[in-house]
């Protein structure tokens, strides 16, 4: 019996040993009041670069419509691997999540609307392979905070960990990083999409 265990762990080793414990994090959604406009800031992850991320958010009868603002940020391509996006996740209290689409950064500022069904959530950002992938990746990089000012909503903190592994990268955080290429970033994301799809 010891040999066996004593192979099993000589094979775990040589495999990389015990698989990393998976992400899980702390969040807090809010219920959006009708026809009330609440500020959400941003906190970065270590990992994201050092810009400043805010929305502002408005439930407006069958739709909450988010405005996002960004500013000194980088694009999501110097991840490098087979990163090429940034996308915005709602998620609810129970856990399940929606991706709102792209933020699409080609300079350091910008703007970005984006709209659910939902009343009721937190937001996360991620970094992608592409803007249309059904689960948020661990390569998180931004995460909401509880607003400041929300008369009549309620905030909850609650725990996520419902990630997909993250997509093959060569930088663990682009807090420093700056993209000095000669490509445009919308030639440089479109050729990593069509070698992704070719794979």
């Amino acid at each position: 019996m010891r040999t066996v265990t004593a192979v099993l762990a000589i094979l775990a080793a040589l495999l990389g040993g015990a698989p990393a414990a998976a992400l899980e994090v702390t969040l807090s959604t809010v219920q959006f009041p009708e026809k009330q406009t609440i500020t959400v800031r941003f906190a970065a992850t270590p990992r994201a670069p050092r810009g400043e991320l805010a929305a502002e958010v408005e439930a407006r009868a069958a739709q909450t419509v988010v405005e996002l603002a960004f500013a000194r940020m980088r694009p999501a391509v110097l991840f490098a691997g087979d990163v090429t996006s940034y996308v915005v996740w709602a998620v609810t209290r129970e856990g399940a999540y929606e991706n709102l689409g792209e933020l699409w950064v080609r300079d350091d500022a910008g703007s970005a609307r984006l709209s659910t069904g939902l009343k009721e959530f937190a937001m996360i950002v991620t970094a992608e392979p592409h803007a249309m992938v059904d689960a948020p990746s661990e390569l998180v990089v931004f995460i909401s905070q509880p607003p400041e000012k929300a008369k009549g909503s309620r905030v909850t903190a609650v725990s996520f960990g419902g990630f997909a592994p993250a997509p093959l990268h060569d930088l663990e955080s682009i807090a420093d990083a700056e993209y000095r290429g000669g490509t445009p970033l919308d030639l440089l994301q479109a050729e990593k999409a069509f070698e992704l799809a070719q794979r």
